[in-house]
């Protein structure tokens, strides 16, 4: 499993199904994909993630 994640924030569902697939598709199993449909849904992500140590890119 990957210690990198990619973590993005969109309120369409459709743009972060379609992000997630085009990243895997581009980077396979280099990175973690995470996303969340609004900011208070990304920082419980993003504190989750930082708890279990990966590092999250920006």
């Amino acid at each position: 499993m990957s210690n990198k994640a990619i973590l993005f924030v969109d309120d369409e569902s459709m743009i972060l199904e379609t992000l997630k697939e085009q990243l895997k598709r581009l980077f396979g199993r280099k990175y973690i994909y995470e996303a969340a449909s609004n900011a208070d849904e990304a920082w419980e992500v993003l504190e989750d993630l930082l708890a279990e140590e990966v590092e999250v890119l920006i």
